[in-house]
Formats: C-alpha cells, structure tokens, sequence
C-alpha cells in the first residue's frame, strides 16, 4: 500500500481538480503532514498501518495544547482525507466515522463596537509604522480608513477583502463581488453610503504594481503596489488598535461588530447571513450574544417589550403611578420617613395614605 505523503498529495491535487480554494488545499496540507508526522513517531506511516484505534488516539492527542478551531480543522481534513480513500478504495475501513467533531464553546465573542470604528478612523489619521511617516503618509491614512469602513460594512472576512478587484465594485449599486468566499462560493455583499465614499477617496490614490488589480495594496515598505495579504492586513489593524488603546482588534472582530450593528439597527437575522455569507444562521446568532451585554440593545429592548403588546387592564397601575410620582413633596416625606428608621409600618401608613391601593411587598 503507498504511503501516507503520496496518498495525501493526490487527495489534495484531487480536491484542487474539484476547486477548492488554494487556502483550503494549503490548510489541508498543514493538517496532513502534521498528522504524517505524528503516524512517524508512533511506528509507520503506510495507509495499511491505519486503524480505528490509531486514529483515535491521534484525534484524543489534538486536544493537548490545541486551539478548539485548530483541533476542528485537523479532524476536518482529516476525515475528508479518509472519505477520499474509502471512495477510491484504498481503504477498506470508515476511519472518517472514528473522528468526531469537537463542539465549539458557545460564548460570546470579541466584536467592535461603532463607538471603536470611530476610535480607529481616528488612529488611521497617523502612520502605522516608520517607513510611511515621510512617503505617502496620506494616502496610507485614506487606505486604512477605507479598510476599516469595508470590514465593518460589508462584512467581508480577511482573504475576501484582500483578493477584492476594483471591477468588483459597484458605486452606483454600492455592492461588493465577492468572488470566492468561504467554502468557495461567490456572493454579493452591500455597503453603504460612507464605505462608498471612503472607497472613492481611496482608489485614485492607490498606486499598484503593474498587473494588480488589487482594491487595497500595500504603500511603503519592500513590496509597494502588491496586494495586501491577511497576515499584513492583520498588522495593519492591530497596530491600529495599539494606538486608541484596544485589544483583540482584528478582521473578523469587524465582521462580528458589523454583525451585531445591523442586528440592532433591525437587520433580520436572515439578511444579515446572507450579507455576511454564512451558511449556518447560528454563527449569526452565536456572534451577536454580546448584545445582552450592549447599553444600546438594553435600551433597544423596550420597542419590543412583549407587555407593550398588552393595551387592556393595566390603567388603574398607572393611576397608581401618577399619584405616587405627582409629588415631589411627598415622596420625600416618605424616603425621610424610611430612613429615620420609623419601621414597616410607618413605610405601610405612608404607602396607604400616599399610593391609595398601592401594596408594600
């Protein structure tokens, strides 16, 4: 029986036929050869040395100083690896079935707040690093403004906005091509207004290398005009963070906040899964748990208080309101009263004389 490294590498030249994404094959491979590594230091690595019980020991190993999303993607290619072999039949045995997918924890995660975009467009007016403080320090200040304007409108993830072309976009729509998203499907993703106009300002700015048709680029440094990739899109916003004073600034944090905004804006959770490209409306729900904890949301509750709805039965409460609030007199009678220590029954006579059918608990 071949061995692991040959078998993997036709799995992955197979699933690049099918089209996947380079990412996802790179990503795979990762995963694979860790794993072929692992299968070395255990005994042997040939496919025929391969059982339930190996694979199991391996995927239990990946909870050892692993990431819940790292230990998720190792099993994911994993299993797609040992499906790939079943169906070309050079495995006689299911070991895709062995390997369970861990449950991610369900808890709420780091997202931007509008109040923070407002921090960072204010940040984007200095030079992230040295090098761009004497050479094109305005344009690097319109291009991270229109960064961020795009993450948090669009909902676009990393790899999206960095592949973005500028014939992707439509001003007069105000809508964005993604080409290849998440699993390799394209979709139409909108923005508004104010990204439209940070992109307006951006683009004859931009100063690419000849065949780059890259939306955003890199300004200064040692490769000028190339297309920014996620690890430099990823610096670029953190050290953006460092200057308001943020934490966990970062591409996906901007999806989550742009998640949560048009949410409480009252975006249905059904559009903004679509405009973000989810295929799955619990990531849409699980990123916008923080709202339980936003002030605006809390404030937000009360256009859709469940006893709002009821219209009938609860005048003679508010009655009760009115002649308990009508007086500012009385009511610091009462407090008074309570607080020189009369007891309950004083607080009793003052509630009955003040409040009418007002009840003390």
């Amino acid at each position: 029986m071949k061995p692991f490294t040959d078998a993997m590498e036709e799995f992955l030249i197979a699933g690049r036929q099918k089209g996947w994404r380079k990412g996802t094959v790179g990503s795979y491979r990762w995963h694979l050869t860790r794993f072929d590594k692992w299968l070395v230091q255990h005994g042997s690595n040939d496919l025929e040395a391969l059982t339930i019980d190996v694979v199991r020991k391996w995927g239990a190993e990946l909870h050892d100083g692993w990431q819940i999303a790292t230990t998720r993607g190792a099993i994911g290619a994993a299993r797609s690896f040992f499906r790939w072999l079943l169906d070309e039949k050079v495995i006689e045995v299911d070991l895709a079935s062995s390997l369970k997918m861990p449950r991610v924890p369900e808890h709420a995660q780091r997202t931007i707040s509008s109040a923070e975009v407002g921090e960072l467009f204010k940040a984007c007016a200095m030079p992230t690093h040295e090098t761009a403080a004497t050479e094109n320090e305005l344009a690097l200040a319109v291009r991270n403004v229109a960064i961020v304007a795009v993450l948090y409108d669009s909902l676009v993830r990393a790899a999206e906005l960095c592949a973005l072309k500028v014939n992707d976009i439509d001003f007069k729509r105000g809508t964005l091509r993604i080409r290849s998203g998440n699993g390799g499907k394209g979709r139409t993703a909108p923005i508004g207004p104010d990204a439209v106009l940070a992109l307006k300002v951006w683009l004859p700015m931009r100063r690419p290398a000849t065949g780059v048709d890259n939306v955003f680029v890199s300004i200064g440094g040692l490769t000028p005009g190339r297309p920014l990739t996620v690890a430099g899109l990823r610096l670029i916003l953190r050290r953006l963070g460092e200057r308001c004073d943020l934490d966990g600034v970062c591409p996906h944090a901007f999806r989550r906040g742009g998640a949560v905004a048009a949410t409480l804006a009252g975006a249905p959770s059904r559009l903004v899964q679509l405009w973000g490209g989810w295929s799955n409306i619990r990531m849409v729900e699980l990123y916008t748990r923080t709202l339980q904890n936003d002030p605006g949301a809390l404030a937000e509750f009360r256009r859709f208080s469940p006893l709002s709805s009821v219209t009938k039965g609860m005048g003679w409460l508010i009655l009760q309101a009115g002649q308990l609030n009508g007086s500012r007199r009385r009511l610091r009678a009462g407090k008074r009263a309570r607080q020189r220590g009369s007891g309950r029954l004083s607080a009793i006579r003052w509630a009955r004389k003040f409040g009418g059918q007002a009840r003390i608990a």
